[in-house]
């Protein structure tokens, strides 16, 4: 007979449980002499059982082993691409800050040159200027120059012109008349 450890232990084993419940029940709707059979399947069944289980629970593992497999490889080749993005990502970076360290070299390249090209254009007003005042003073000498040239001239202009009315007074009293009377119009 079963003692009451195996019961207690047959009570808490589900499977074991439902395998004999519906073995009572198979045999309950069979003929007699079927019934037999029934029962000796049924012990060749528990007798395997545990191995049943065993290979269930193998498959069931394995399953769930590729299926996790399955996720990682998703997540490892999306780890991947994120990574190639990643170094592409890198690569533009490098290429942009290289090409923006170029364009600030030319940039400063580019300022150096305007501003050489300020200071030789200020230098080139600066001569302008220096040369323009020279000749400013010059034009202003000369126009001084020429001022004094055309007020002497005016002046012996004015003096000839003078002179040649007295002189012309003269030959006209000289013909006109006396000696005395010429020189007290003097």
């Amino acid at each position: 007979m079963i003692n009451p450890v195996q019961i207690s232990q047959l009570k808490n084993n589900v499977v074991y449980l439902w395998v004999l419940k519906s073995t009572a029940a198979l045999v309950s709707m069979i003929p007699v002499t079927f019934g037999r059979t029934a029962v000796i399947y049924a012990k060749q069944l528990i007798a395997f059982l545990p191995s049943l289980f065993m290979v269930a629970i193998t498959v069931i593992t394995m399953l769930f082993q590729a299926w996790t497999h399955s996720l990682q490889k998703k997540k490892d080749t999306k780890i991947e691409s994120l990574e190639d993005r990643l170094k592409d990502e890198k690569k533009e970076r490098k290429m942009l800050q290289r090409s923006s360290e170029l364009l600030l070299e030319c940039v400063k390249g580019l300022q150096k040159k305007l501003d050489s090209e300020v200071i030789c254009r200020k230098n080139f007003e600066r001569k302008q200027m220096k040369v323009s005042e020279e000749y400013k003073q010059k034009a202003e000498s000369c126009e001084e120059k020429l001022n004094s040239l055309k007020n002497s001239y005016i002046k012996a202009i004015k003096s000839m012109e003078s002179d040649l009315e007295k002189n012309a007074k003269f030959h006209s009293l000289r013909s006109a008349g006396s000696s005395g009377d010429v020189l007290k119009a003097f």
